[in-house]
């Protein structure tokens, strides 16, 4: 079956479509083997056909998401989805279970030793000048005259004749220093706790489940195609330039960008002209014809405005 494909017939961005019609994702690019769509591999063997609408598989939604990304090897990931081509209802019974692991960052608060300061203390030797009273003590001379025969203590020698010194004596200050300690200055240092808060951006895994998002939007599939069979899509002229004709295969991809978005629990509670800013159209290319903006915002407004509906149930 899949031997008149032609790649070369497939372009990014093309719808790819279920075995039972439910949308799967847009076309991310073309290899040598297949086409690559939700970052898997699929081969040339699982696509059943390419219509003006988009691209058809072999392979349910399930069965695809659950084949391993092209991060962890495309050779490998390819042949996954070649084996599950030939049974896909036992692929998706055998994968009804996906383990997705969830992880966060949680802080682990430690100290170390850090120097916050220092003191610095000087001990210098400083001069002054001080006066201390000394008591001092010396030897002073009394001289006694005396006339001619008034009596004398010492003996009266007149064979002596001699002349004497008496030495005086006396005191005088003899300054020394000691050291003497008058005070003490101390120092102590103490470790002191306090409570500090402490402010670090962590990250944790978010996990976005689209579980049976592909079976909603199959069910609201008619209506988008009415949507689009009740708006005007024939060629109009924009300043000079004319609009090509579109299909729904063409609008399809802009009603399940907005299907999408409008269960996208990021925008809960926010309007469709709050979220239009951070929506990326798919149909990228066709925004730079005037005439295409308008009718592509109308498609995607459309998604999200039936998502929400489809929600509040």
């Amino acid at each position: 079956m899949s031997e008149g494909i032609n790649l070369a017939a497939i372009e990014p961005g093309m719808p790819v479509y279920g075995p039972g019609g439910e949308p799967i994702g847009p076309v991310e690019a073309i290899e040598s083997s297949g086409i690559r769509v939700l970052n898997r591999s699929v081969p040339t063997a699982a696509i059943t056909r390419i219509a003006d609408d988009g691209v058809h598989l072999q392979l349910a939604y399930a069965a695809l998401e659950a084949a391993t990304p092209m991060a962890s090897g495309v050779e490998s990931n390819a042949n996954a989805l070649t084996e599950a081509t030939a049974d896909t209802s036992e692929v998706m019974a055998t994968n009804n279970r996906i383990t997705v692991p969830v992880a966060e960052e949680r802080l682990a608060v430690g100290t170390r030793q850090v120097q916050v300061g220092e003191v610095v203390i000087d001990k210098r030797v400083v001069e002054e000048q001080v006066m201390v009273p000394v008591t001092v003590r010396r030897e002073e001379i009394e001289v006694i005259r005396r006339a001619p025969g008034e009596p004398r203590e010492e003996i009266d020698d007149p064979s002596i004749v001699e002349i004497i010194r008496i030495p005086l004596r006396g005191e005088e200050p003899v300054i020394t220093t000691q050291p003497v300690i008058t005070s003490e200055v101390v120092v102590s240092r103490a470790a002191h706790a306090e409570e500090q808060w402490i402010t670090r951006t962590v990250r944790s895994t978010d996990v976005s489940v689209e579980k049976h998002l592909g079976e909603a939007y199959a069910r609201s599939r008619p209506a988008f195609e009415e949507h689009f069979a009740h708006r005007r899509h024939v060629p109009e002229e924009h300043d000079g330039v004319r609009s090509q004709s579109r299909t729904f295969g063409d609008a399809e991809p802009n009603y399940w960008a907005g299907f999408r978005a409008g269960h996208d629990k990021r925008y809960v509670g926010r309007t469709f002209d709050e979220v239009e800013p951070e929506l990326r159209f798919p149909d990228e290319p066709a925004q730079s014809d005037p005439g295409m903006l308008d009718q592509i915002r109308d498609e995607v407004r459309e998604g999200f405005a039936r998502a929400r509906t489809m929600g509040a149930r």
